[in-house]
């Protein structure tokens, strides 16, 4: 395509022959314009012919990595070389992945070349917080003529991929642990997990029922001499179910990571329910839907909960899918992030938790957390949408808040949710 120094040069050059051939009359400089003109255009259009017969096949592209599995806080050195052939410009970009920060070097480069020629690129970058991975796609390579007057954009593909290998600290969430839990942490005793049964009714008296069974205000309603006793189901012991929350507002911070936190904190929890012979099931409200596992080890809570990626969640119904798998009487933990659009949905499942007489904790950031990295101003928009998303849950509900270190970015977009 032609650039904007081309277009221009082509409108100076038809204007001056319209002056030369109408205004000033001069039939040396109106020949000498029409020239140029048919020049230049004759000129495009047979470049524009070579740069659109430029097989892209040509074009090699290497990428290495200096590492594959990233430890938190460190860099990862990249170097990509470009090989081609042509007589022009050339410009190379990488497609930087989302999640990766440049801190050292560059990530494109521009050169003028002469037949086959590599083009090198080398630069250093970190994970952005909030990601577990990134995956590189390629690079555009820009063609040009000599004189920068018709350019082509190519796409060369050159996959890669660099993992946060982050070893999970648990010493400062065990002691979380110890205080939720308590003594009898994951065992069928655990006061968390629901009571050992659950009133359901009334039904006659049998020979054998005890006597503090006996409901007296609903006997005392009936004008026969029968006696009506309490009924009671009992409970599915050591169930727990966990939903999380995928949402853009699960990610804030740099240095500490709420998104990761959260996944510190139900890793330990649930690796040790599991491995106590509990039954776990895990949902996870992401862009790709609602997807869930049962795991059985407290390895495959642990590969399943580092496969989980912050993403664009859209407004979809799950509600009724995660309550319909809720046992009566167990643990669901509800974990989400304050201005997440999934407030609705999770608040519908918490409010049917609480009626089939199932305990129901949420976890949340710490308000302090926001305001510590937020200008005085946003204090009140804060609390504001604090006290919205808390009163959509059920007063039955525990909250378990976490501590983290939101940036301002994340901060100006839970403030204009308030808008």
């Amino acid at each position: 395509m032609m650039t904007s120094q081309a277009r221009i040069l082509l409108m100076e050059l038809t204007v001056s022959s319209f002056l030369f051939s109408a205004v000033f009359p001069n039939p040396i400089m109106f020949l000498s314009m029409t020239f140029l003109t048919l020049f230049f255009s004759f000129y495009v259009v047979l470049t524009v012919r070579r740069i659109s017969s430029f097989d892209r096949s040509l074009i090699d592209v290497h990428r290495s990595l200096s590492t594959e599995e990233l430890p938190e806080g460190s860099s990862a050195e990249v170097r990509l070389s470009v090989e081609l052939s042509w007589e022009g410009g050339v410009e190379v970009r990488e497609v930087f992945p989302r999640g990766l920060r440049l801190i050292e070097g560059t990530s494109s480069a521009k050169s003028t070349v002469r037949g086959r020629s590599t083009i090198t690129l080398s630069y250093r970058a970190v994970l952005w917080g909030g990601v577990r991975a990134v995956k590189f796609k390629g690079v555009v390579c820009i063609l040009s003529d000599p004189w920068g007057l018709v350019t082509r954009t190519i796409f060369a593909s050159c996959p890669g991929e660099i993992r946060l290998s982050k070893e999970r600290s648990r010493s400062s969430d065990l002691e979380t642990a110890r205080m939720l839990w308590g003594p009898a942490f994951g065992t069928v005793t655990n006061p968390f997990i629901g009571e050992d049964t659950h009133f359901s009714g009334v039904r006659p008296f049998l020979p054998g029922d005890k006597l503090r069974s006996v409901h007296w205000r609903k006997t005392a309603t009936l004008t026969d001499n029968e006696i009506l006793v309490k009924k009671y189901e009992k409970l599915a012991r050591g169930n727990v179910v966990a939903v999380i929350d995928c949402s853009p507002e699960m990610r804030f911070g740099t240095r500490s990571d709420y998104f990761d936190d959260v996944l510190d904190f139900l890793e330990l929890l649930l690796a040790q329910l599991v491995e106590q012979g509990n039954s776990v099931k895990i949902f996870a409200v992401s862009g790709d839907g609602l997807s869930s596992v049962r795991p059985r080890s407290a390895i495959e809570v642990e590969s399943f909960l580092r496969s989980l990626e912050v993403s664009e969640v859209e407004d979809t119904e799950y509600a009724s899918e995660v309550i319909g798998s809720l046992p009566r009487g167990c643990l669901l933990m509800l974990a989400t992030s304050l201005g997440s659009n999934q407030i609705d949905e999770l608040s519908k499942v918490a409010k049917a938790a609480t009626s089939t007489g199932c305990r129901v904790m949420v976890v949340f950031p710490r308000l302090e957390s926001y305001l510590g990295g937020a200008m005085e101003l946003a204090r009140r928009p804060l609390e504001s949408i604090r006290a919205r998303n808390l009163s959509s849950f059920p007063e039955e509900c525990s909250i378990e808040e976490l501590e983290g270190a939101p940036s301002l970015r994340v901060v100006s977009r839970s403030v204009a949710h308030e808008d």
